[in-house]
């Protein structure tokens, strides 16, 4: 069997996923939003995200611009 070298078989990693998704859902609670509220949810969550790691690209790059 293929293992993904922390005791989880390959096959198993789709389950594995499935399972932090539902998890993701508990703790944020979008169980409950309707179909549309979970597309807005969702969609200012990726945003943000997105943000967030431009925002640090950016910082990273001056910041090491000017160490050297």
């Amino acid at each position: 069997m293929a293992s993904l070298g922390l005791g989880m078989d390959v096959k198993s990693t789709p389950r594995y996923l499935y399972w932090l998704f539902c998890q993701f859902e508990l703790i944020t609670c979008s169980y409950l939003m309707e179909p549309w509220e979970k597309v807005l949810f969702y969609s200012f969550n990726l945003a943000m995200l997105g943000l967030l790691l431009y925002t640090a690209y950016v910082f990273l790059i001056s910041a090491l611009h000017y160490l050297t």
